[in-house]
């Protein structure tokens, strides 16, 4: 390689390193987006609420998205003003669309920790709604508010104190894991532990190993078809 092919090399691989790097800010910019508009949603949605909730994002096609989007709420990433101007991106390919949805109903703060922790129940959540993230809105005993989301690189959370005083933070998972004190405390750290726990193990094996995957959730089918049993529930009837 002479010294002119060498030199556009290192041109084109400064070009791709340089386009890698704005593609990833914008991922993370997006992130800190959907985390806050989702934040702000939840504690509307559930301002007067003493229970905790656990939600799952899953993406959508471009068909169920445009049909859904008049009547939905919207967290865009684009520079769309309008739901007309979303609208157009959708159908030009221009904009990709995903759900957020209750994955059960609202329960206390221990027991949706218990459920998080739980192997089958978060299995079945993947299988059956194969999200790209989980998020969370926690009330704690003393009063306080949690709310994290745990997406495929990035983790945003705010925790809200009994006085009202909020906190927003992102971060990724390639840095240094924050103190306890950086999450509101010991048990805000402990939530948000599992959450992403539950979230990003189960997509890394379907990625990474679909048999073992598929196997894993074989067993867990069949055993929760066996409870069901046990308790006089004939799952076959549930279709």
């Amino acid at each position: 390689m002479d010294n002119n092919e060498k030199e556009l090399m290192d041109q084109l691989r400064q070009i791709v390193e340089a386009e890698d790097a704005r593609l990833t800010e914008e991922s993370h910019d997006e992130a800190r987006i959907v985390s806050k508009g989702l934040f702000a949603e939840l504690d509307k949605e559930f301002s007067d609420s003493t229970d905790s909730v656990l939600l799952y994002v899953a993406n959508v096609d471009g068909d169920e998205a445009l049909e859904a989007a008049k009547d939905a709420k919207h967290l865009s990433t684009t520079n769309a003003e309008t739901v007309e101007e979303l609208l157009q991106k959708l159908k030009e390919g221009e904009a990709k669309a995903a759900r957020c949805s209750l994955a059960m109903p609202p329960v206390p703060r221990e027991k949706l920790l218990e459920i998080i922790q739980e192997q089958e129940a978060v299995m079945l959540l993947h299988g059956w709604a194969d999200p790209m993230a989980l998020a969370c809105r926690v009330v704690n005993d003393d009063g306080s508010v949690l709310k994290a989301i745990s997406l495929p690189n990035d983790l945003a959370y705010e925790w809200t104190t009994a006085d009202g005083k909020s906190e927003y933070r992102h971060t990724t998972y390639d840095q240094p894991i924050p103190e306890p004190e950086d999450f509101g405390g010991e048990g805000n750290m402990e939530m948000i532990q599992h959450l992403v726990t539950a979230a990003q193990q189960p997509r890394q094996l379907k990625r990474n190993f679909p048999d073992a995957f598929d196997a894993l959730m074989k067993q867990v089918v069949q055993s929760m078809k066996d409870k069901m049993r046990e308790r006089g529930i004939d799952p076959d009837s549930l279709g």
